[in-house]
C-alpha cells in the first residue's frame, strides 16, 4: 500500500481558518505579500500570522515561529514583519531565501503599532517600513539587515519598484506648499495640492498617485508627469497660456487707493505686466510657458505717486518673494498672489474647464 501525502489547497486551507477558532474575521483574510513583477513563480501568502506558500503541487506553511504581520517576496527572497504575540510591541524583522532555505532574523527599532503601519517591502539586505507616527505623519525606516542600523525619514508615502526606491515628499517655498517624486535624488514635481499617496503602479513603470480625488499618473522610464485627472472635474488645456498669475490686496492698511500693477519677469527676463487698478481689484497675467519644467517667476509692484503723477516701484518691504513654479504639461496652472498689507501669500491650483 502506498501512502500519498495529502494535497492542501488555498480553498482547504480558507475553510480550516474560516471563524469558529479563536481567530478574529480580520486575522483570517488571506493576505498576499507585496511583490514586484521579478517575483519567483508561487504565490506568497500570509494567513491569520502564517505564511503559505503556494505551488502547482500545494501549498507549503513556511516554519517561521510568532505571529507574522508583514510580508514581502521579490526574486525568490521573503522579507517579513512578525512578533512572538499579536499583543507584544517589540518587532521582529526577517530575510529568507526561498530557494536555499538561507534565513536570518533579529529584533528591530521600530516604534509603531501594527495598525499604524503603511507598507513593507525589502530590497537585497535593505528593509523599508513606512509607518504612521503619534503626530499622524508617515516615517520611513530603512533597515540595514547587515548592521541592523535603522534611518528613518518623513514622506508621506513610499513603495518599491523593480529595486528602486521612490518616496513622495513635501516642500514649502515663498509660502507655496507643494508635493514631489524622489528616486536617488531624482526628482518628479507633482501638482496635487493636498498629501498624495501611491495607490498603483503598471507594468514597473506608470506610476499613480493621488490624493483621494485628484490622481497624477507619472512615467518612470521616461522620467516625467504625464497626466493629471480628477472624478469630479476636468482640466482645461492650454491654448494660449499655460500659466495665470491673479494679484490683489486683501486690506490696504496705508490709507491708499492709488491705481498698482505688477511688472513679471520670467527666469530674470522681463515678460510683461499685470492690469492696472485699485488695489482690491483682481489684476491678471498670462503666459505660455515650457511645459515640464521649472520658471522663476518674480513680481514687482508698481504704485501711483499722485504728488508726482507717475508710477513709481514699491519700496522692497511691499515686493513678492520669487516663486518657483513647475509648469505642467497639458494643464493650465493658476497662482493667487494676495497682499494683506504687511506680506504676500500664495495659492496654486490647476484651471479647470469650469473656470
Amino acid at each position: 500500500m502506498h501512502l500519498h501525502r495529502p494535497v492542501i489547497t488555498l480553498g482547504l486551507l480558507l475553510f480550516i481558518l474560516m471563524p469558529g477558532s479563536d481567530l478574529s474575521p480580520k486575522d483570517t483574510v488571506p493576505s498576499r505579500g507585496e511583490r514586484d513583477s521579478t517575483s519567483q513563480k508561487g504565490d506568497i501568502i500570509l494567513v491569520a500570522g502564517s505564511v503559505f506558500r503556494c505551488t502547482p503541487g500545494g501549498i507549503e506553511k513556511l516554519d517561521i515561529p510568532g505571529s507574522v504581520r508583514r510580508i514581502y517576496s521579490s526574486r525568490g527572497i521573503l522579507y517579513y514583519l512578525r512578533k512572538e504575540r499579536i499583543e507584544s510591541t517589540q518587532w521582529h524583522i526577517g530575510y529568507r531565501n526561498l530557494a536555499d532555505g538561507t534565513s536570518f532574523e533579529s529584533e528591530v527599532n521600530l516604534t509603531a503599532a501594527d495598525r499604524h503601519i503603511r507598507r513593507f517591502f525589502g530590497s537585497g539586505s535593505i528593509a523599508y517600513v513606512v509607518a504612521e507616527s503619534d503626530e499622524k505623519k508617515n516615517i520611513l525606516f530603512r533597515v540595514d539587515l547587515n548592521t541592523m542600523e535603522t534611518v528613518t525619514t518623513d514622506v508621506c508615502d513610499a513603495t518599491l519598484v523593480d529595486h528602486t526606491l521612490y518616496r513622495i515628499q513635501k516642500k514649502t517655498e515663498a509660502g507655496l506648499v507643494s508635493f514631489y517624486l524622489d528616486a536617488s535624488g531624482r526628482t518628479i514635481p507633482l501638482t496635487l495640492e493636498r498629501e498624495p499617496g501611491f495607490t498603483g503602479v503598471v507594468d514597473n513603470r506608470i506610476l499613480f498617485i493621488s490624493d483621494e480625488t485628484e490622481t497624477e499618473i507619472i512615467d518612470i522610464h521616461a522620467f516625467r508627469n504625464l497626466y493629471r485627472y480628477s472624478r469630479r472635474v476636468a482640466y482645461a488645456r492650454p491654448v494660449e497660456y499655460n500659466l495665470v498669475l491673479e494679484t490683489f490686496d486683501e486690506v490696504i492698511d496705508r490709507g491708499e487707493r492709488e491705481s498698482i500693477f505688477y511688472k513679471v519677469s520670467i527666469n530674470g527676463r522681463e515678460a510683461g505686466r499685470t492690469e492696472t487698478g485699485i488695489p482690491p481689484v483682481i489684476k491678471s497675467f498670462r503666459i505660455m510657458l515650457d511645459p515640464n519644467s521649472y520658471q522663476i517667476v518674480e513680481l514687482e509692484r508698481w504704485e501711483l505717486d499722485s504728488s508726482r503723477k507717475r508710477y513709481c516701484r514699491a519700496n522692497n518691504i511691499y515686493q513678492p518673494s520669487p516663486l518657483r513654479l513647475f509648469i505642467p504639461e497639458n494643464r493650465i496652472l493658476k497662482v493667487v498672489i494676495t497682499f494683506d498689507g504687511k506680506s504676500y501669500s500664495f495659492q496654486k491650483g490647476l484651471i479647470t474647464t469650469e473656470n
